[in-house]
């Protein structure tokens, strides 16, 4: 029960996601850090889910090279959160407690990165990266945190931040749940993945129902424009339909080959649109 307790506090949010956010610096910098810092969660879990695709045979070679490419981009986005990257459109870091919550992922990082290609070598070892998965997701989720409390002293809307935040946080669940789905047909911890699964899919519906009209608990506006609440809508209509293969797999149901195929390259989907909201809460 305890470690179910707390896979769910994680994917919940921990650190006071379903509190009133803290407001975020009116710059660029700020809110450009905090949507990478969220890309981070998404990129942590994306590489969970795509080396269990490929340690079960499902396009081995494609899903390899997707989990090798977002753990490139896991690790230039690392370094440039601390030292800075013009190509991302970020300064070095000078927030202590923002540069040792990046430590802190960044001591985790080593190991999952090579718990990632010792699994994509010998598929037997999936058990290391299903492991390391949900720590290396707290730990990404405590930069975003404290770079929401670093910026907390300026003037943009708490709303804006928290928005940023939890539309960040919809591209991290999808690849979430295709992990959890993946890792509960692969055989491993089934009853957590399942409790873990049902959170997932629940606190997805319900901010994305928040973004849209919006919610008092989230602390969450409806959405500021047209074209974002637009934006919006088509990521939850193109998550319909995948709840309803991740719903059948939480109720206890593993999924096959070809529907967990199916399942990621319709999520990466998923996560492309709620890619674009991000980027459009970022331009406010």
């Amino acid at each position: 029960m305890p470690r179910i307790l707390t896979t769910l506090t994680v994917i919940l949010g921990l650190a006071g996601l379903g509190q009133p956010a803290l407001a975020i610096g009116d710059s660029v910098d700020a809110k450009r850090k905090i949507n990478i810092a969220g890309a981070q969660r998404m990129l942590s879990q994306r590489i969970a889910g795509k080396v269990c695709l490929a340690a079960q045979g499902i396009e081995v070679e494609k899903n390899a090279d997707l989990a090798r490419a977002a753990a490139d981009r896991f690790g230039t986005a690392l370094a440039g959160l601390r030292l800075g990257d013009a190509d991302l459109g970020i300064a070095a870091e000078g927030d202590t407690s923002v540069l040792i919550a990046l430590a802190g992922v960044d001591t985790l990082w080593k190991d999952y990165l090579s718990a990632m290609e010792v699994t994509l070598e010998t598929p037997a070892t999936l058990g290391q990266v299903s492991e390391k998965a949900l720590p290396m997701l707290l730990a990404t989720h405590k930069v975003v945190v404290a770079l929401e409390t670093a910026n907390a002293d300026t003037s943009v809307d708490p709303f804006l931040a928290r928005a940023l935040n939890v539309s960040g946080r919809q591209r991290m669940l999808t690849q979430r749940a295709l992990a959890e789905a993946c890792l509960m047909s692969a055989g491993y911890d089934a009853p957590l993945n399942a409790a873990s699964l049902k959170a997932t899919i629940a606190l997805f519906d319900d901010s994305q129902v928040g973004l849209i009209d919006g919610n008092g608990a989230l602390g969450l506006d409806p959405a500021p424009t047209p074209e974002l609440k637009a934006q919006l809508e088509k990521v939850a209509e193109l998550w319909a339909p995948m709840r309803e293969i991740l719903t059948k797999a939480a109720n206890g149901t593993p999924l096959s080959a070809d529907e967990l195929g199916a399942l990621s390259a319709n999520l990466d989907t998923v996560l492309k649109e709620a890619n674009v909201a991000v980027g459009m809460y970022e331009a406010l």
